[in-house]
């Protein structure tokens, strides 16, 4: 409580106190010992010099990425960002699946926003994960719950379809030598019986209370989600190493009764402790600070939609991200770096 707001008969009575008044005791107020900062390195101190100027990686490991190692992609629209810098920028982007729903990643996965849809990708390729969810029927056509904006005209179509894909996400694994997974939402629709989720909220005609149910994931639930994923695709790829991100971008609503910015927070702050617990938890995975360079560090990230970040704020992700792990183009370079 603020002084000014306290009974006027407590406040002498504090003021007293503070003066080291009391029957057994005084008090001084004393100011931090010299040379307390000087104990820590420089990225370990919090940057007084303009947020906009500060790189926030305490080391770097160049050469983990040059023009020839294959990088594959899969995650939220902020995924979209970084494969488009990438392939803009002459590196070496695995491209295993082309056509509808390819633009945001390596393959026709659409836009992963949760981590329980990644982790199925990946197990239902190796055939550990089988959907009891059927196709969403929609506009005249089949969806695929499971992937964003993917649909077929016939049951047919869809199983070669499928197929296709599945095999598409195999060569992911087997061929990439990177693998950059954005994580985007907590917030997730599934089903009540089995927990595997979709990538986004039933169709009207589709949805139903007894199956489907909303739900604000755990960092446990996601963490889990995300070392199962890594599991399957060290076992085939051991050398294959994961680069986490946080998608930066909000959510668009939330199905929680809460203002959409107190909703956004939580989700991230999930995603964010999950994807901390995630590196610690797993060997050959390491986070990179995509989601505090646009928040934290950019006094002005967002398009009109106040939602998708500028071009130049994703290039100075981007040319930090090269700056870590590889042979930045000799045109950019970060303005300055915490290492």
């Amino acid at each position: 409580m603020d002084r000014a707001d306290q009974p006027t008969a407590i406040v002498p009575t504090i003021a007293k106190q503070a003066e080291g008044a009391g029957p057994d005791y005084r008090v001084y107020r004393l100011k931090g010992h010299r040379g307390l900062l000087e104990m820590f390195r420089p990225h370990q101190r919090f940057p007084r010099d303009s947020l906009e100027r500060v790189v926030p990686i305490a080391r770097r490991q160049p050469g983990v990425i040059t023009r020839t190692t294959q990088i594959g992609s899969i995650g939220s629209c902020f995924a979209w960002e970084i494969k488009k810098w990438l392939v803009a920028h002459g590196y070496n982007f695995l491209q295993v699946e082309d056509g509808p729903s390819a633009e945001s990643g390596s393959a026709r996965f659409g836009n992963v926003f949760n981590t329980r849809c990644m982790r199925q990708i990946f197990e239902r390729a190796y055939g550990r994960f089988e959907p009891r969810e059927p196709l969403w029927p929609y506009r005249g056509k089949l969806m695929d719950p499971y992937r964003k904006n993917v649909g077929w005209s016939t049951q047919e179509e869809a199983q070669a379809e499928i197929e296709s894909h599945l095999a598409a996400v195999r060569r992911l694994v087997d061929q990439a030598e990177i693998l950059i997974c954005t994580i985007g939402q907590a917030e997730v629709w599934r089903r009540r019986d089995t927990k595997e989720a979709f990538f986004m909220i039933p169709p009207p005609e589709v949805i139903d209370e007894r199956i489907h149910e909303a739900v604000l994931t755990t960092v446990d639930e996601n963490v889990q989600n995300l070392c199962a994923m890594h599991a399957v695709i060290r076992e085939h790829n051991p050398s294959l190493r994961l680069i986490v991100t946080v998608s930066p971008v909000p959510l668009l609503a939330t199905h929680r009764d809460e203002h959409a910015i107190v909703a956004d927070e939580l989700s991230k702050s999930i995603l964010r402790v999950a994807a901390h617990r995630f590196c610690e938890s797993c060997d050959g995975v390491e986070y990179f600070p995509a989601y505090e360079i646009v928040k934290r560090l950019s006094s002005n990230p967002w398009k009109e939609d106040n939602r998708h970040v500028r071009e130049e704020v994703v290039a100075r992700v981007m040319q930090a991200f090269m700056w870590c792990y590889g042979d930045l183009p000799e045109s950019l370079s970060p303005s300055s770096a915490s290492a």
